[in-house]
């Protein structure tokens, strides 16, 4: 679906950094952000975060750090526990916080008729991608299911979509949460955004421009860039 022109906009840029992840990662995006996300928009950016250092042109917001994975799996939980401060902001995107804008992004991603999403780097284009396949899961796909694979690192769209998303989202996550034992998805929240898009599929689907990996060579522009890191180091603790 074409974008509709979008003019005038406010947009809330949110990334999510506690533990080790704010002072590797946080200055740099949103310096990035700053200078070369949708400048000619009213914007802002917050940071959900345990961490209390002050940040040039972002406003933190306090959450509890959590152990890998639920500092990812609690994604949604974490953007609706603080949405009354980007509520009133017309388009709302979630990035992640190892990422670095390297390119202008122009309003071009917004559309008024749904959510933009980004397809993942790894099945692009046309691969079949690792949807959940417990179908005890509420992130549960068929194999029959042909969609895109999106990424969980950057997706928007206008704030009130978003926000029920993430109501949606929580909910089911808590489904899972409470089966005896507990369920996690294979991909987490990613798991459960891509259960998400097969049902309501967005109205942009980004290329990978927007989630690229640097050892990666694909035929697109390096619009958001995915620094690289050790996994298990940053997660620890």
């Amino acid at each position: 679906m074409a974008a509709t022109a979008v003019e005038a906009a406010s947009v809330a840029i949110l990334t999510i950094a506690t533990g080790r992840y704010f002072e590797a990662f946080v200055p740099g995006l949103v310096a990035s952000v700053h200078e070369r996300f949708m400048p000619e928009h009213r914007r802002e950016m917050f940071i959900l975060t345990d961490q209390t250092a002050a940040i040039p042109h972002a406003t933190l917001l306090p959450i509890a750090h959590q152990a890998w994975p639920f500092s990812t799996l609690l994604r949604f939980h974490f953007i609706l526990q603080h949405a009354a401060a980007y509520a009133d902001f017309d388009y709302f995107f979630y990035i992640d916080a190892d990422m670095v804008v390297t390119e202008r992004i122009t309003g071009g991603i917004l559309s008024a008729e749904g959510l933009s999403a980004t397809e993942h780097p790894g099945y692009w284009p046309g691969k079949r991608g690792t949807f959940e396949r417990n179908p005890g899961s509420a992130a549960f796909l068929p194999r029959s299911y042909r969609g895109p694979y999106y990424q969980g690192c950057f997706f928007g769209g206008p704030t009130g979509r978003m926000l029920a998303m993430a109501e949606e989202l929580k909910e089911r996550i808590d489904g899972d949460l409470s089966q005896k034992p507990p369920l996690i998805a294979e991909w987490h929240d990613e798991s459960h955004l891509n259960w998400y898009l097969a049902q309501h599929p967005p109205a942009l689907s980004l290329p990978p421009s927007y989630a690229y990996v640097d050892a990666y060579r694909l035929p697109v522009p390096r619009k958001i860039v995915h620094l690289p890191k050790n996994h298990g180091a940053m997660r620890a603790g």
